[in-house]
């Protein structure tokens, strides 16, 4: 069944990487993107725990990451990792028919994945494919990865406790739009790097 996810992905445009550990994907990424290069970064735990980051940092990267700025330069940041050479992230969901389901609070990772960078590198474990469609994919996310999301957030909605309900959530959602790509833009290259050790949310 995986297997046949990941080449449904194939035709639809997507280069698939297909790695054990996490080791593999952080030395895969470090051969793939050129010294130099300027980086945008999502708020993706999963690329984080690859450990590329400060990698490239040592390569000469200008990495664009709004985790690493105060609150008054995210908006500069967004831009910055929209307009950049290679955008780093990963999806909330990995449908069976090959769609990565999206779900964003601010939109800076919607609108870079949807139209920004020309070279997009996604991060996905095994742990967030879902055996079904757009709906199974949409329970995944409210029940394993918000969750834990408003925890390390801090977030002050419902789904720390494990139950979501959307008409509760106020300013802190996490929740505001979803993207699902069902095939790679025209004009973008786009690659799934699939990791079999569980990573992120």
């Amino acid at each position: 069944m995986m297997e046949q996810t990941l080449e449904r992905m194939r035709r639809n445009g997507f280069e698939i990487v297909e790695l054990d550990t996490k080791e593999q994907a952080r030395d895969y990424l470090l051969g793939v993107i050129p010294d130099g290069s300027s980086v945008g970064v999502s708020g993706t735990v999963s690329v984080r725990e690859v450990g590329i980051l400060p990698m490239l940092q040592m390569r000469g990267c200008e990495i664009f990451s709004h985790w690493d700025v105060p609150a008054e330069e995210k908006p500069e940041t967004h831009q910055k990792a929209h307009g950049a050479d290679v955008y780093l992230t990963s999806a909330n969901a990995l449908t069976r028919r090959g769609e990565l389901v999206l779900v964003d609070g601010v939109g800076n990772r919607v609108a870079s994945v949807a139209n920004g960078p020309r070279r997009v590198y996604f991060v996905v474990s095994r742990s967030k494919w879902v055996d079904g469609g757009y709906g199974k994919a949409i329970a995944r996310i409210r029940k394993d990865a918000c969750p834990r999301n408003a925890y390390r957030q801090n977030a002050d909605t419902p789904c720390r406790t494990g139950i979501c309900d959307p008409d509760a959530c106020m300013d802190d959602t996490m929740c505001r739009m979803t993207l699902v790509l069902d095939k790679v833009p025209k004009d973008r290259k786009m690659t799934l790097v699939f990791v079999k050790e569980n990573l992120g949310y």
